[in-house]
Formats: structure tokens, C-alpha cells, sequence
């Protein structure tokens, strides 16, 4: 189950990485953080570091590439391959070095939080969908000490929760939560043409 984790996270970031790149041009300034030493975190940890920091990216890459994640030693090649071949011939690299840095750096581009239940694992695929909606950051509601949510919800910069998504699914409409969770995006995403 842990190797499925990760698998899917890297998966994801990859394929995030590679279309915002592809798709736009580097900016002046490029930023670049390492996720790799995260690889050593238990898996609810891990998950919920690379779904925040996936969002971001996409966020910031919306429009021009700007953020470059590196999740394995596989993401390597690719840094030097774009290196090699002029992307970055005049544009400033940054390294970033922390979650607080990402976060603080690119705040300009989310608008808050879109928080999820941990109860009910569908919503951290809701709240994806509303980042990407809303300009929203996903974050999974955990209070216990050192997780996102408590560096930066509670305390830390205290990122305003613009969207809760937590006890609001709990099988009511079709007899699971999670099937509730996606209902509820569909009609306030989908059907509604936000997303």
C-alpha cells in the first residue's frame, strides 16, 4: 500500500511537471524545490505534502512555468536535459528549501485553503478539484502537531479557510460518503461550468 502511494503521488507530479512545462515557457525566474527527502515521511504525511505542493505547482504553472518540483532522482534528467538545451539560458534559478517557502513565495497566486476530511478520503480528490476551481490550496484537516494543517492553518501564517470540506459528507444523499463527496462537485463544479 505504501509503495501505491507513492507510486500515485509520483505519478501525478510528473505528469503535472511535465505538462506545465511543456506547455509554457520559463520565466525570468525559475524556482525549484526538492521533495526527494520527503520520500522518508510515513505515507499520510507524504500524500498530503505532495498533494499541497502538486496544487501549488500547477497553480503558479498555470500560466507561464515558473515552479519545477522534483519528487524522485527520476525528475533529474529533466532539469538537466531543459538546462542543456538553452531553457534556462537567462533565467535566474531558486532553490526553495521548505514547504513555508512555496507557500509563502507563491501566495499571490491561491486565494486560501480548501480544507479536507481525513474520514472521508474522496474529498481530498474534491478538494483538488476545487483548487484548481477556486485557486484554492488543499490541505487535509489534521490537527495533530506538525502537520500541514497546524503549521499552516492554525498557526504558522494562518491561511484562511475558504472552503471546509470536512463532516460535510457522511452518506445521506446515496449511502456513501464518498459517493456524496463526488456528487457534491459535480453540481457545484461541473454542472455549474466552474471547473
Amino acid at each position: 500500500r505504501r509503495c501505491m502511494l507513492r507510486l500515485s503521488a509520483c505519478w501525478v507530479v510528473c505528469f503535472l511537471s511535465l505538462v506545465a512545462w511543456v506547455h509554457g515557457q520559463a520565466s525570468t525566474q525559475v524556482y525549484i524545490f526538492d521533495l526527494r527527502p520527503s520520500l522518508t515521511l510515513p505515507p499520510p504525511d507524504y500524500f498530503e505534502l505532495v498533494h499541497l505542493v502538486s496544487a501549488v505547482q500547477g497553480l503558479v504553472n498555470r500560466n507561464e512555468s515558473k515552479l519545477y518540483v522534483q519528487l524522485t532522482d527520476m525528475d533529474q534528467p529533466w532539469w538537466q536535459y531543459m538546462a542543456q538545451v538553452g531553457y534556462f539560458k537567462s533565467t535566474q534559478v531558486v532553490n526553495l528549501t521548505s514547504v513555508s517557502d512555496v507557500l509563502s513565495t507563491f501566495s499571490s497566486y491561491y486565494k486560501g485553503v480548501v480544507l479536507y476530511d481525513p474520514k472521508v478520503p474522496s474529498t481530498g480528490n474534491v478538494a483538488s478539484t476545487a483548487s484548481g476551481a477556486r485557486d484554492l490550496v488543499p490541505i487535509c484537516y489534521r490537527p495533530s502537531n506538525g502537520s500541514l494543517y497546524s503549521q499552516f492553518v492554525a498557526g504558522g501564517p494562518k491561511i484562511p479557510v475558504h472552503l471546509n470540506l470536512v463532516g460535510l459528507f457522511n452518506g445521506n444523499v446515496t449511502g456513501s460518503a464518498k459517493c456524496d463527496a463526488y456528487m457534491w462537485a459535480i453540481k457545484e463544479f461541473l454542472s455549474s461550468g466552474e471547473s
